[in-house]
């Protein structure tokens, strides 16, 4: 990550949005996510959206990231919280309500501690699984 002090506060270079943002500790996740994706994973940038627009009930809201297949179909939606927010039925809800205008067929939600991968079934239900986030260098 490149990171960049500016009066007292830090900032990291944003390979998605191709700009600084203030690193706060829902960007750090969403940044050691991101920089996951593409280094140990070697998923290509241009398959990696951040800030989303979705709307809901008349609002645009923020999905974090989608991630998309090799059709540019969503194939993930991803939900960053900060690491002391706990990864709740709450937090599985609002990706949720996320994922019915894209239709991903994941759903990812991440603490920066803790990731939990949800399977969409075809039926609307879901089948979520909890891993543990490899720290920073790891």
């Amino acid at each position: 990550m490149r990171l960049e002090k500016r009066k007292g506060s830090i900032y990291v270079q944003d390979p998605v949005r191709r700009k600084w943002i203030l690193m706060q500790p829902e960007e750090w996740v969403r940044q050691l996510l991101i920089q996951h994706l593409l280094i140990d994973q070697g998923y290509p940038l241009n398959r990696i959206s951040a800030e989303v627009g979705v709307r809901l009930h008349g609002e645009i809201r923020r999905a974090d990231l989608v991630i998309y297949d090799r059709d540019f179909k969503p194939w993930m939606v991803v939900e960053c919280k900060a690491p002391e927010v706990h990864l709740t039925q709450e937090v599985v809800d609002q990706v949720g309500r996320y994922n019915l205008q894209l239709n991903a067929p994941w759903l990812c939600l991440c603490n920066g501690e803790r990731l939990v991968l949800v399977r969409m079934a075809a039926d609307g239900q879901h089948d979520a699984g909890h891993a543990a986030f490899p720290a920073y260098g790891e």
